[in-house]
């Protein structure tokens, strides 16, 4: 598993999906050789918990340990998937789909699934540019390396790109809209160097 790179490099965003209601983006660097959501999705493809990951990863929304006595890694990853199909094309990258906002710094978001989280992009229920994550086992992202470095570069790339906004539309809510209505990235907002 290679490292990510210093927030600092270049990056571009690569279209990922378009539908009727909404666009998909992910991160990429240019010396990479997959985008951030393909290098998060690989590296949690078929990956069990080991036992000691077990107890945290299967805890439910309410604390108390699940019942469950095989790994739900994978049931995780599919409602990921899902929210993020749904967002393109079933109803919008709604709210319910993220982790509370109040946690992060605006547009930085994440997508959440029972341990997951997507960290990305969140421009309102047609825009999410998703960068990289993981499994979440500690109260606070400080506390596991990993995820905090995944999530710095994430909240560094949306500090990036939403100065280039504002520099290019003057707000999010300003960016082009295609015929469904559906904002879009234009150009030269696609290239970071």
């Amino acid at each position: 598993m290679s490292q990510a790179p210093p927030v600092s490099d270049p990056f571009r965003l690569d279209l990922v999906s378009e539908g009727a209601t909404g666009r998909l983006y992910t991160f990429r660097d240019p010396a990479a050789e997959a985008d951030d959501l393909t290098q998060f999705l690989d590296r949690e493809d078929g990956t069990v918990c080991s036992p000691d990951e077990r107890h945290q990863c299967h805890e439910d929304l309410d604390h108390k340990i699940c019942p469950a006595p095989r790994c739900r890694r994978y049931e995780f990853r599919v409602r990921l998937l899902e929210s993020l199909n749904v967002g393109v094309n079933g109803g919008g990258f709604l709210d319910h789909h993220f982790a509370r906002k109040d946690r992060y710094p605006f547009p930085v978001g994440a997508i959440k699934a029972g341990r997951y989280r997507l960290y990305g992009v969140h421009y309102g229920p047609d825009l999410f540019i998703a960068g990289d994550g993981g499994l979440k086992l500690v109260p606070k992202i400080k506390d596991d390396p990993a995820l905090l470095a995944r999530f710095g570069r994430v909240t560094e790339a949306a500090r990036r790109l939403d100065e280039a906004i504002r520099q290019h539309c003057g707000s999010h809510q300003a960016l082009p809209r295609d015929t469904n209505g559906v904002r879009y990235l234009p150009d030269p907002l696609l290239s970071f160097d």
